[in-house]
């Protein structure tokens, strides 16, 4: 038996993922702990891991970031997104390592592995040592020598002209994020680490071992990636038979389904559900199913067409094979599980 402490950021999206890692751990007989918000103390102890909750880092609603969070009032795009990282997981990362700190204290693992935003995981094992691993859960984000940076949309060049526009585009990445370096310098100096100035990447993705969700094939086809990157499929739980689906469930059959959510992090309903029901509402041979992304969020907060229906999550290995469209402003979840073979699109 050995001993594993998982680290997850305190948001459903990233929870579910480490939920099925755990799962899988403790069917395996090993001890598994999971340093994540109290939020989640239910849904880890489901596994049969323990939960070690937040405590000197400010635990938060993933609802309400602005709450803990108010330099996120209010903000959209790229400033939301630099300040969501620098305020939520880069000045969060030194009160993590001194939880970290307590919970080895009380009691040693044998090793940490942290979803690829555990900065707080990271920085433990930097000046702690030991068996260290990334869990990728979210779109892989390991900088290399080919292609475009990660997050642009954009397929690696094929030609001298458009080599060169990836080439130019890696060299200027690291200057759009020059914040964030300093910031985490900032959360090294916090913790006693000489600072190193390295990027997000270079900070959270362990060189020993690299545990990516989804497969090969939702990965540019590239000769840089290293050996101790492995892709293992979806990360979710086991169905339960005692889910409950909701009682329209059955109007799926037989229908031309279409599916739009924003995922667990944007959640604004303004942002892309409402324009789709406004843009769907007279179609009356489609059925549009909305997830709010938000746990027990079965309404929305303005009215809905006759041919929707709302629920807070819905299983999607069960959902997508009705589905005949998408819309997302890209989650990861629902898309590591579209393919040819669970989609009818």
């Amino acid at each position: 038996m050995a001993r594993f402490l998982l680290s997850a950021m305190p948001f459903t999206g990233h929870i579910n993922p480490i939920r099925a890692v755990a799962t899988a751990l403790v069917s395996r007989g090993h001890e598994v702990r999971v340093y994540s918000g109290a939020a989640f103390r239910a849904a880890v102890e489901s596994t049969g891991a323990r939960l070690v909750p937040w405590h000197h880092a400010p635990d938060f609603d993933e609802n309400d970031l602005a709450a803990t969070f108010p330099r996120l009032l209010g903000k959209k795009g790229l400033s939301q997104l630099l300040i969501n990282v620098e305020d939520v997981f880069i000045n969060t990362a030194g009160a993590q390592v001194q939880d970290l700190r307590d919970e080895w204290v009380r009691q040693p693992w044998d090793a940490i592995a942290g979803d690829d935003v555990s900065i707080g995981a990271a920085l433990y094992a930097a000046q702690n040592g030991g068996a260290w691993a990334t869990i990728s859960i979210i779109p892989l984000n390991l900088a290399g020598t080919q292609g475009p940076p990660a997050g642009l949309g954009l397929w690696p060049g094929t030609n001298p002209f458009t080599k060169a526009r990836d080439a130019a585009l890696r060299a200027t990445a690291p200057l759009i994020a020059r914040s964030l370096v300093k910031a985490i310098a900032r959360s090294e100096e916090s913790i006693g680490l000489r600072p190193r100035g390295l990027t997000m990447e270079q900070i959270t993705f362990s060189r020993q071992l690299i545990v990516a969700s989804g497969s090969p094939l939702l990965d540019f086809e590239r000769t840089d990636r290293p050996d101790f990157l492995h892709f293992v499929g979806e990360l979710r739980m086991s169905p339960q038979a005692s889910r409950t689906l909701p009682a329209w469930w059955g109007e799926l059959e037989g229908r031309r389904v279409v599916h739009v959510t924003q995922g667990t992090q944007n959640i604004d309903p303004a942002d892309l559900i409402a324009p789709t029901l406004e843009a769907l509402a007279d179609r009356d041979d489609l059925l549009v199913v909305v997830t709010t992304g938000v746990p027990g969020g079965d309404e929305l907060p303005f009215p809905v067409p006759a041919n929707t229906r709302v629920a807070g999550f819905l299983p999607y290995a069960e959902l997508l094979p009705r589905v005949d469209v998408g819309l997302t402003n890209g989650g990861w979840a629902g898309r590591s599980r579209c393919s040819p073979t669970t989609s009818r699109s």
